[in-house]
């Protein structure tokens, strides 16, 4: 049996198929922007409290939205479950030593759960593990770290010191308003004229000395000017000869060690000499006394001087 069907039929069957996939069109694109379809490990955590905290809040790692809470509730020894899921692909981060912090907005916003790293190396916490919890601070728990009332002791401590310094400030006879009297009077006796400082500002004939003084010591320093340019112009002409000088004592010098090698080798030969003379000597005596011993010549030679003979008395 063939079934027939209207025009309107068509339009109407055509326009509810449109609006169908339209539906799963958008429930494919809003779920993959939720990550719907994305798989998630489940985690639980153990508070005192609950801290305002509500099933939806995010779970957040590194302030990017991983996960929410799913469910909230109350253990037997008064304590506060929060179970939350995170995906799949961020489980290899969540460690033994890692922590679950439920935080606060700054100025709005909900609260949420905070998952602190741990290290490297810690081991992994299973599905469906519990991961340490760390409880949110209070006010007071603030006020106490600060150390607000030994802050409040140390401002009340310099309002006093404060209070006491204008105090002496406020003093007439005080130490800055005393300092102050002491230089009015000390000024004013100098524009009076009074004291050395005064008399010399005061009086021209004091004041034309010094300026009197400064050009004579201007003159002397005139003076020894001229006295370093002419040393210096001398010291120029002197090194200007100096290597004119040093020639002529080089030259000196190379002489004076010609005369003393000269004279070295004549020392030499001295030695020589003096045996040569000894011997000659030596041969003249034994020729001497040749010619004494000859009986034709000892006759003739004069009688020897007799030697001189000491009495007793003279050695005495």
């Amino acid at each position: 049996m063939q079934v027939s069907f209207s025009t309107m039929e068509k339009v109407v069957g055509s326009f509810i198929l449109l609006i169908f996939f339209l539906f799963v069109g958008s429930a494919i694109l809003v779920g993959q922007g939720q990550k719907w379809f994305k798989r998630h490990v489940s985690y639980f955590s153990i508070y005192k409290e609950g801290y305002n905290l509500a099933p939806g809040a995010k779970v957040r790692l590194l302030r990017t939205d991983i996960g929410e809470v799913t469910e909230i509730e109350l253990t037997e020894n008064n304590r506060v479950r929060v179970t939350f899921r995170v995906l799949e692909d961020y489980a290899s981060r969540i460690r033994l030593d890692s922590k679950a912090a439920i935080e606060s907005p700054t100025i709005i916003g909900d609260e949420y759960v905070n998952i602190l790293l741990g290290s490297k190396n810690a081991a992994l916490i299973p599905p469906g593990g519990e991961i340490p919890s760390k409880e949110q601070k209070k006010l007071s728990d603030y006020l106490e770290e600060l150390d607000l009332e030994h802050k409040l002791l140390l401002v009340d401590e310099i309002l006093d010191h404060i209070e006491i310094i204008t105090d002496r400030l406020d003093d007439p006879d005080g130490g800055l308003f005393g300092t102050l009297n002491e230089v009015k009077r000390i000024t004013g006796g100098v524009a009076d004229g009074k004291g050395s400082l005064g008399r010399i500002i005061r009086k021209d004939e004091l004041y034309n000395q010094i300026m009197a003084e400064l050009k004579a010591v201007d003159g002397i320093l005139a003076k020894i000017r001229k006295a370093a340019d002419h040393t210096a112009g001398a010291t120029g002409t002197v090194e200007a000869e100096m290597p004119v000088v040093l020639g002529r004592i080089q030259d000196i010098l190379g002489q004076l060690q010609k005369i003393s090698r000269q004279l070295e080798k004549a020392m030499q030969d001295v030695p020589e000499i003096s045996q040569e003379a000894r011997q000659g000597m030596r041969d003249v005596n034994e020729i001497l006394d040749s010619v004494k011993k000859n009986f034709l010549i000892r006759g003739n030679l004069p009688p020897q001087p007799a030697p001189e003979s000491h009495g007793v008395q003279v050695r005495g």
